[in-house]
């Protein structure tokens, strides 16, 4: 991916949300005053596919699920999030992962993007959460 780079993170892309509003709002803007500017977005499903020349990518894995976990079925989830963002994300320079703190919602990717940024993420990366 280029220099200028982005990837925003929502486990669901092109849903009808305020998220997602936000998200389309702002890559506009950043394609307006740089169309060179290489935009990824990224969820556990793609729901509408809301911006022209973006590369959209799926980790199924945050889409959010209704069930109790083990605390080892947790972290294993959590780390098998973390090390997908990590792959999907090569060559990006800047991610914004939206809805981080979704507590007991969605617990595996909460912690999975915790996990990602505190051991995958290279150097240099910058990562808003």
């Amino acid at each position: 991916m280029s220099k200028k780079s982005i990837c925003f993170i929502h486990y669901g892309i092109g849903w009808k949300d305020g998220i997602n509003t936000v998200i389309k709002s702002f890559a506009n803007q950043i394609q307006k005053k740089d169309p060179s500017f290489k935009i990824c977005l990224l969820g556990g499903e793609i729901g509408s596919r809301f911006l022209k020349n973006a590369e959209y990518k799926k980790i199924p894995a945050l889409l959010p699920k209704k069930r109790k976990l083990s605390k080892a079925r947790l972290e294993k989830q959590a780390l098998n999030i973390a090390k997908k963002i990590a792959k999907a994300t090569e060559g990006i320079k800047t991610i914004v992962i939206e809805n981080p703190l979704m507590g007991l919602y969605h617990l595996p990717a909460m912690l999975g993007f915790s996990i990602y940024a505190n051991q995958y993420k290279p150097k240099g990366i910058k990562v808003f959460l």
